[in-house]
């Protein structure tokens, strides 16, 4: 799945844009130890942490897109990472639990058709 896919099914407000960016997996959590486990170079993290923490995801762990919960402000540390990255970093205007309906349904739709 792409990223950019994913951005437009929720609707999300864009803060930076990375590149083409393939998603194989989704890791949805709020304990920092959770995201830092399941983080990798093609994992989407959605998260309501906004926190200095999560730049460790963009500079350790590669993660191509981070997706903050319900129209939360990011700190400009992860901004500044995001961009430095070329990783995607935006916002859903969904709580977590709709955020990650919608996707699984894409995903779902799109192993059927493969």
């Amino acid at each position: 799945m792409i990223v950019q896919d994913i951005i437009r099914s929720i609707n999300a407000e864009i803060i930076v844009r990375g590149g083409t960016t393939r998603i194989e997996k989704i890791f949805a959590g709020d304990r920092i130890s959770d995201l830092i486990h399941y983080a990798d170079e093609s994992t989407l993290i959605i998260t309501h942490l906004n926190h200095i923490s999560l730049v460790q995801l963009f500079q350790i762990f590669e993660v191509p897109a981070i997706c903050l919960i319900t129209e939360t402000e990011p700190i400009q540390e992860l901004i500044e990472n995001a961009e430095v990255k070329k990783a995607h970093l935006f916002v859903s205007p969904l709580e977590m639990y709709e955020t990650c309906g919608v996707i699984y349904k894409m995903f779902e739709r799109g192993n059927a058709q493969q």
